[in-house]
């Protein structure tokens, strides 16, 4: 959602999904199953086929002055998932996830 500048989309007039996804380029259908489980969670707000902000949501927009955009967008890359596939790696040896993400090896929990 970060990454496809929803949030900035939205802006203070309650839209749809379909004229989100004309503005954003994502698939309409997708965009409102999106939006309507981070409704479901606070993230916005939905009303009818409608969505408008929330704190939350506005914290998203590039514009924000203590934005979260950048940071939440990084989690949506392919690098980002794979290397957090790799957290009990870290946890168990201190060293960063990066390494062993890319080296492809995996490290089984010692009670396994």
């Amino acid at each position: 959602m970060a990454r496809f500048s929803v949030a900035d989309a939205l802006d203070d007039t309650p839209r749809t999904a379909e004229e989100l996804a004309e503005v954003t380029g994502a698939n309409p259908e997708a965009l409102g199953r999106v939006l309507r489980l981070l409704a479901a969670h606070g993230v916005f707000a939905a009303s009818d086929d409608r969505f408008t902000h929330t704190g939350a949501s506005r914290m998203l927009r590039s514009d924000h002055p203590q934005s979260w955009r950048d940071f939440v967008a990084t989690f949506g890359t392919e690098r980002t998932a794979k290397q957090l596939g790799y957290f009990d790696y870290s946890l168990q040896t201190g060293l960063p996830a990066a390494e062993q993400a890319a080296s492809g090896r995996v490290l089984r929990h010692p009670s396994q």
